[in-house]
C-alpha cells in the first residue's frame, strides 16, 4: 500500500529500486492533478486504464520504490495506471509532486462533502477549509483550527474518513453536542471506512448512519 510519498521518494533517490534509464520528467507541477481524467467524485477504475500493462507498471513503481502492483489497492492503482498512461514514467520527484498534488485535491472534495453534511443537518454556516504547508501537505481547518496530520492518502474512500474524522471535534466543539447523532439508539456516530465505503457509523448499534457526503438527504 502507498501511504505517502516521502518514503517512495527517499527509497528511489537512495537506488531502492532499479530506475529507468530515461524517465520522463513530466509536466509541470501545475498540470498534474486529476491525471487521466480520474475525478475524486467519479474515481477512475480499474476497466479505465487496461491499456497499460502490469509488467511496465510493475517497473516504473518498483524504480519508485513502490510495491508491485498486486499490492496496491484498487483505487490508487487505479490511479498511478491512469499517471502512468497520461505522462509516461515519472521520475520519483516529479511522481512525489503529483503524489501530494492528488492528495490536495481529494481532501478539497472530501472538506466540501463534511461541509455539505454540517449545512445541511445543523445550524451551523462554519469555515472549513484547508491549510497548506510546505512541499503542498495539507490539513482540514474548522474556523481556522486544525488538529492532526497532513493528509497523504490517495484513496478517495479513506481521505473522506480521515477529514471527517478530522473535522468532526470542531463541529461537536461548535454545537456543543455529539454530531452526527443516530437517534435510534441514542449515540454518536463516527467516520469509518466499511467494505470500502467512507460512512458515518454507529457503534453502538453496528450500523451505517449515512454515506459521508450524503447525510441528510434521506429521511432518517
Amino acid at each position: 500500500m502507498l501511504s505517502g510519498p516521502s518514503d517512495v521518494h527517499d527509497q528511489a533517490a537512495s537506488g531502492g529500486g532499479t530506475r529507468r534509464a530515461s524517465p520522463n520528467p513530466g509536466p509541470g507541477i501545475e498540470a498534474i492533478g486529476i491525471a487521466g481524467g480520474c475525478s475524486p467524485a467519479e474515481p477512475c477504475t480499474i476497466g479505465d486504464n487496461v491499456g497499460v500493462p502490469d509488467a511496465e507498471l510493475d517497473e516504473w513503481l518498483a524504480g519508485l520504490g513502490a510495491p508491485g502492483s498486486a499490492h496496491i489497492d484498487a483505487a490508487v492503482l487505479a490511479w498511478l495506471r491512469s499517471l502512468f498512461e497520461t505522462y509516461g514514467p515519472l521520475d520519483s520527484t516529479t511522481f512525489e509532486v503529483a503524489y501530494r498534488l492528488r492528495a490536495a485535491e481529494l481532501a478539497k472534495w472530501a472538506t466540501d462533502l463534511v461541509s455539505d453534511d454540517v449545512r445541511r443537518t445543523t445550524n451551523l454556516s462554519p469555515s472549513i477549509d484547508l491549510v497548506e504547508f510546505d512541499r503542498g501537505d495539507v490539513i482540514p481547518s474548522y474556523n481556522g483550527n486544525y488538529s492532526g496530520s497532513s493528509v497523504m492518502s490517495v484513496d478517495p474512500a479513506t481521505v473522506l474518513v480521515e477529514v471527517a474524522d478530522q473535522l468532526q471535534e470542531g463541529i461537536v466543539e461548535d454545537r456543543r453536542q455529539g454530531w452526527p447523532a443516530c437517534h435510534v439508539h441514542d449515540s454518536g456516530a463516527f467516520a469509518e471506512l466499511h467494505d470500502g465505503l467512507a460512512l458515518w457509523w454507529c457503534r453502538k448499534g453496528k450500523h451505517p448512519l449515512a454515506e459521508i457526503g450524503t447525510l441528510g438527504t434521506r429521511p432518517a
